[in-house]
């Protein structure tokens, strides 16, 4: 199962944008919105197929986890359409709120995380403040949702 994780969750999501790095078309942080829509869908396709993949092979709780992504991942894409959500905040704050359901609210504390990679993301002019706090606020009301309307219910 932990193949199934690297690969849906963290491989094949960027490697379209690794390629097209390398090619020049965009840069590592896609920080031109206009063409994040075509690297979400590309991402949520992967979690997707990673979380019927952990549900066949009767992994529930990965299927959870990944479930959670492609529903984060949908949301950024519509966000984008309004303003450029920070992926890297909503990244760290989304697994952590699925961890806190599904396991144990003691990983509250790993919310402090996001911290540094807020401050980063603006130091670097990525993001403006609003941005990198729609990046948290989409994913943990899309978690929730997620983990009590899907997760909850098919599991």
């Amino acid at each position: 199962m932990d193949s199934v994780s690297f690969l849906f969750l963290s491989v094949f999501p960027v490697i379209k944008i690794i390629i097209d790095a390398r090619k020049g078309k965009v840069d590592l942080d896609v920080q031109d919105r206009e063409k994040r829509p075509r690297y979400f869908l590309y991402a949520m396709a992967s979690h997707l197929t990673g979380a019927l993949i952990s549900l066949y092979l009767g992994s529930v709780f990965l299927f959870g986890f990944i479930i959670s992504y492609f529903f984060v991942t949908l949301s950024l894409l519509i966000g984008n359409h309004y303003t450029k959500v920070s992926v890297h905040t909503s990244g760290v704050v989304g697994p952590i709120t699925f961890l806190i359901f599904a396991v144990n609210y003691n990983f509250i504390i790993l919310y402090t995380l996001v911290f540094p990679v807020l401050w980063a993301r603006i130091k670097l002019n990525a993001h403006t403040f609003i941005q990198t706090l729609l990046g948290i606020a989409f994913s943990v009301v899309t978690t929730t949702f997620t983990y009590f309307f899907v997760y909850k219910i098919v599991c």
